[in-house]
């Protein structure tokens, strides 16, 4: 493993980006590979279907991620590193200035993925060869035919872009729909406070993993595709999609200085039907949610001052450093919040005439 990356190895340097690959990708290869042993056999075409699809997913997720870069490049950013999973990446990279700039970064990938399936689609259901329902089914994946080699990768292309496109839109992180939530939540309106923007998006993970929980239940008979049963693969995805948007709202919390052990007593404890009554859920949707869990935690308002607090102080350093090194002597980060805090300053001059 490269120690400068943590968990990802390097395929060297192109166009001066660094390209890396992340761990999971070889875990998400290694599963493939495995369902097919398992599953597959065929005698004299063993690993074909695996090697095609790893193979796909792998070119897809850079070109994802280019998607993501381009975008950002020709909004006034630039991108750093490149790294590749099974989704696409979490790859490094300085955003645009302008939230509804960055809502355009986010949603690049997830528009490249649509762009392909549509063309492999129309093709693949205009000559004959697949029913839609077949290219967009997760439970049934396609296999490669040695005899037509051209046909089944476009196939296996086709159904593999559809799949991205789905998860990157899943609301929730690692995936593309939880950077898109944050954009919508910041480019709607720039003085929401950041700690409800990520109150947000960790409650839409733990509401994605509930909606996995609750297709497992509705299809515990279906046990349709190569991997069974599917329940079982529905329960572990919403697991894991709850798990993540803890560990996220933790490690953002921490990064912020301050003490998050309270979260503990919010995500573990057991509320009676009356909280849920006199909540507002469903009311204002996501700000009542938002100010809802705020208000659950017992330091809220010593976080967003604390969050506040750490602002002014970047502010005073970036001010100072503006004063002796001039414009040119910041960095895109410090001018990107520069910019995002003159704004506020702007709007509350505004609201307060």
């Amino acid at each position: 493993m490269n120690e400068r990356f943590s968990w990802t190895t390097g395929l060297g340097r192109w166009g001066g980006v660094a390209l890396q690959v992340h761990l999971l990708f070889y875990l998400f290869a290694i599963v493939v590979f495995g369902v097919e042993w398992h599953y597959l056999q065929q005698p004299g075409r063993l690993f074909g279907t695996a090697v095609a699809t790893v193979g796909v997913v792998f070119f897809l997720a850079i070109f994802h991620e280019i998607a993501h870069a381009w975008a950002a490049v020709n909004l006034g950013g630039h991108i750093r590193h490149l790294i590749v999973t099974p989704w696409g990446g979490p790859s490094r990279m300085v955003l645009p200035a302008h939230p509804r700039a960055q809502l355009l970064v986010y949603f690049a990938g997830p528009l490249f993925h649509l762009f392909l399936f549509g063309i492999g689609a129309l093709l693949l259901v205009a000559t004959g060869h697949n029913r839609l329902l077949e290219l967009v089914n997760p439970l049934a994946p396609l296999p490669l035919r040695p005899g037509q080699i051209d046909i089944s990768l476009i196939q296996i292309a086709t159904w593999v872009n559809f799949q991205m496109l789905v998860v990157n839109l899943i609301p929730a992180s690692p995936f593309d729909g939880s950077r898109i939530l944050r954009g919508i939540l910041q480019s709607h309106d720039p003085l929401v406070p950041q700690l409800r923007v990520e109150t947000l998006v960790m409650a839409s993970g733990l509401a994605s993993g509930i909606v996995l929980f609750a297709l497992a239940w509705a299809l515990r008979d279906v046990n349709e595709g190569p991997i069974q049963p599917t329940w079982l693969i529905l329960v572990t995805g919403g697991i894991l999609l709850m798990f993540v948007a803890r560990h996220e709202f933790h490690q953002w919390f921490a990064h912020h200085h301050t003490d998050f052990s309270m979260l503990d007593e919010l995500m573990n404890h057991d509320l009676p039907d009356d909280d849920f009554q006199d909540s507002g859920f469903g009311d204002d949707d996501a700000e009542s949610l938002a100010d809802w869990m705020i208000d659950q935690l017992p330091g809220s308002e010593l976080a967003e001052r604390s969050v506040a607090i750490e602002e002014e102080r970047r502010v005073d350093r970036i001010l100072e450093k503006l004063h002796r090194h001039g414009l040119g002597g910041l960095n895109d980060d410090e001018r990107s919040f520069l910019n995002r805090i003159s704004q506020q300053y702007r709007r509350r001059r505004e609201m307060n005439r």
